[in-house]
């Protein structure tokens, strides 16, 4: 009986089950529908590989497998969407860390210029005096 559950504890009432004849994964039609809660709802009677399973305890495993199987895509769109905010997140946070990069070297180049005319400044008066003779004469 390889491929599926045979026997199962009702995680809320804690009855134990037997599950016999249930169908393998690859003989089941799952429809991926995010807009409809209902997962079978484009098959018809005929096609639907769990119709036939009139026993409640099955029905009740198959639901809350359609109910299961639902929320993992939830949880999984929930996560992609954080990861990819996460993402453009770091990307903005890269961006502008380039942006500081590129303003602190410009200021800089600016400082290192202003100083540089400062300093000459500075000695053209010490070296030559005021009036731009030497300051020795």
């Amino acid at each position: 009986m390889g491929g599926h559950v045979s026997h199962a504890t009702d995680r809320v009432t804690g009855e134990k089950s037997s599950y016999t004849g249930l169908p393998l994964q690859h003989d089941c039609n799952f429809q991926n529908n995010t807009n409809d809660h209902n997962y079978f709802s484009e098959v018809t009677d005929e096609e639907r590989p769990l119709s036939k399973f009139t026993d409640k305890n099955e029905q009740r495993l198959l639901h809350r497998l359609a109910n299961d199987i639902h929320e993992m895509k939830t949880h999984s769109s929930h996560s992609m969407a954080k990861n990819m905010k996460t993402e453009k997140q770091e990307q903005i946070i890269k961006e502008w860390r380039l942006v500081a990069v590129v303003l602190d070297r410009f200021f800089f180049f600016i400082f290192l210029g202003v100083m540089t005319v400062s300093v000459s400044t500075v000695f053209d008066f010490v070296l030559f005096g005021k009036d731009g003779n030497s300051s020795s004469d």
